[in-house]
């Protein structure tokens, strides 16, 4: 996969401000940036990689480091496996933050890269559904 600027500047975006906003919820994550990190699969298999998958990494690492205040020098491991399974979660979580920024469903906002396994989704309508786009 060759690298442009643009996905080198996008990354660059993504990481600022992900070191910014290390514990975002999925609602706050602005548009344009949920935009490029939604992963859209070719084919029938999802075999993520380059841009969605690094910035991904990039913010849960950061989260793990900041919130449990890893000091510098001290090294972290991570399963591959688990870090594959966890961008499935955070996919949906974004994907579920563009419902409720484009239809009348609203969601509880859900932390993007804390992965509890007792999560809950939680969904309630808004407005008039007969005059949602989506509804």
């Amino acid at each position: 996969m060759r690298r442009t600027r643009t996905d080198k500047r996008q990354l660059q975006e993504s990481c600022a401000w992900l070191r910014v906003h290390w514990n975002p919820t999925n609602l706050d994550v602005p548009e344009h940036l949920r935009e490029q990190w939604m992963y859209e699969a070719d084919g029938d298999h999802a075999n993520p990689e380059g841009f969605q998958l690094a910035v991904f990494t990039f913010g849960f690492m950061q989260h793990d480091v900041v919130s449990n205040q890893v000091p510098a020098g001290e090294k972290r491991s991570y399963s591959g496996n688990r870090l594959l399974a966890l961008f499935s979660r955070w996919q949906l979580k974004l994907a579920l933050a563009e419902v409720h920024s484009r239809t009348h469903l609203r969601t509880k906002p859900l932390p993007l890269f804390d992965f509890a396994d007792d999560e809950q989704v939680e969904v309630w309508p808004e407005g008039d559904p007969a005059t949602d786009p989506c509804g």
